[in-house]
């Protein structure tokens, strides 16, 4: 195995195609296959700072002894990758919201940062939740596909819920029954820092899942 200088070239990859059997070359640049069937392969040489090199290679049955051959590189010489440009902005948000914010960067649910809520203008939070899918809003109730199915059976999670600044604001078990739509109504765009929807229980985080089948998180500025 020998280079543009006819030295010996270390660690070169070699491949016997087809069946893609590899070995690479020592410290003297020397390989060897060994128990290779009769027939014709394609030998490929490849090394980091030299050209690929492919040739013909043919083994026959009768062959007295085991084929020699030598392999020569050509220097690949250096390449310009093409330029990577890696751009970012600091998003601020109060030391409070620490944790919503990182289950933003995990990004397991819809959400709705302030920048995205200033890009996006909408006129109220029904107008965000719009844009979830599975959510929509039905006269004075918002339903979620996914709840369909839950609380047919005992044990089994059936309501949306609606939480403030991680304070509950719906009520289902009494009768002053208070639903996602009156939660979340009398909520004002300019108030509100981030929204986080949870539509699948499996994103529900622990601590809001009690009987959801799925959650509005709104945190305030």
């Amino acid at each position: 195995m020998a280079g543009d200088s006819s030295r010996p070239v270390v660690d070169v990859e070699l491949a016997l195609i087809p069946g893609l059997r590899t070995v690479r070359s020592d410290s003297a640049g020397a390989f060897r296959f060994g128990n290779v069937s009769p027939g014709t392969y394609t030998l490929r040489a490849r090394r980091v700072g030299f050209e690929v090199f492919t040739m013909e290679v043919r083994v026959s049955a009768d062959q007295a002894q085991t084929p020699r051959m030598s392999v020569p590189l050509r220097s690949g010489g250096a390449r310009m990758l093409a330029e990577i440009k890696v751009s970012g902005h600091r998003v601020m948000y109060p030391v409070r919201l620490a944790e919503p914010y990182q289950r933003v960067a995990r990004g397991r649910g819809a959400f709705f940062t302030r920048e995205l809520i200033d890009s996006l203008q909408p006129w109220d939070v029904f107008s965000l939740l719009d844009r979830v899918a599975g959510v929509r809003q039905i006269g004075r109730d918002i339903a979620v596909t996914r709840c369909a199915n839950h609380g047919a059976s005992p044990g089994m999670p059936g309501n949306l819920h609606v939480y403030l600044d991680g304070v509950r604001q719906t009520n289902f078990n009494s009768t002053l029954r208070r639903n996602a739509f009156d939660a979340i109504r009398d909520v004002v765009i300019p108030s509100v820092q981030l929204v986080e929807v949870h539509v699948s229980i499996n994103t529900i985080p622990p601590e809001f899942a009690d009987d959801a089948c799925a959650v509005i998180l709104l945190w305030s500025r």
